[in-house]
């Protein structure tokens, strides 16, 4: 069954508040699951709710210009060290006790 834009919108609305579960969406309107989602996402993304995809996957970025200079230099050299590493062929996750190192080649070395 096809449907117009702002129909698909209205139907995003109503899951995302719960008045209408996915499933009845399915039999209703005779769709796919993942269609389904693509309409509430789509209305949740027009309603500012949600980023776009390509925002939502953006590396987030430090803003230097409000940095002082000793907060610069820490971001300098946090950037160097994670360089090192990655040279060498591993990454850190987590911290304190709970610090892993990951090798890039997928094998955990801790």
């Amino acid at each position: 069954m096809k449907t117009a834009s702002k129909e698909r919108l209205a139907i995003g609305k109503a899951l995302h508040d719960k008045s209408l579960s996915i499933v009845d969406c399915m039999k209703k309107y005779g769709v796919s699951p993942s269609c389904v989602r693509n309409w509430q996402s789509q209305y949740e993304i027009s309603a500012g709710l949600k980023l776009p995809k390509a925002e939502d996957q953006a590396v987030q970025r430090p803003e230097y210009s409000g940095m002082s200079k000793e907060q610069l230099l820490r971001e300098i050299m946090r950037k160097d060290i994670e360089n090192a590493r990655l040279k060498k062929g591993y990454a850190v996750r987590g911290g304190g006790t709970k610090k892993e190192f990951v090798s890039l080649s997928g094998k955990n070395t801790k």
